[in-house]
């Protein structure tokens, strides 16, 4: 699906080289924008409520996966 593409995989495979530049410098800040529509599945936009809920799952092990790196990896849910 092309909400899937557009909020999930565009920004995963974006984020995968930034991720990679920033680890090897030891230094930066990655900011994703997810959605609550991820927290919970509706009837009226499940397919972008599951894309944002695995944006936000990426970002969360993104952030761990960096720690170590001295890069920082923020979730923003507006």
């Amino acid at each position: 699906s092309r909400i899937i593409h557009t909020n999930y995989t565009g920004a995963v495979s974006i984020l995968n080289v930034v991720a990679a530049d920033y680890a090897a410098r030891h230094q930066g800040t990655i900011i994703g924008i997810s959605s609550v529509a991820g927290e919970r599945g509706r009837q009226s936009n499940y397919l972008y409520g599951s894309a944002k809920a695995g944006f936000t799952a990426y970002l969360s092990g993104l952030r761990n996966r960096l720690f170590h790196n001295g890069v920082h990896v923020m979730t923003v849910q507006p």
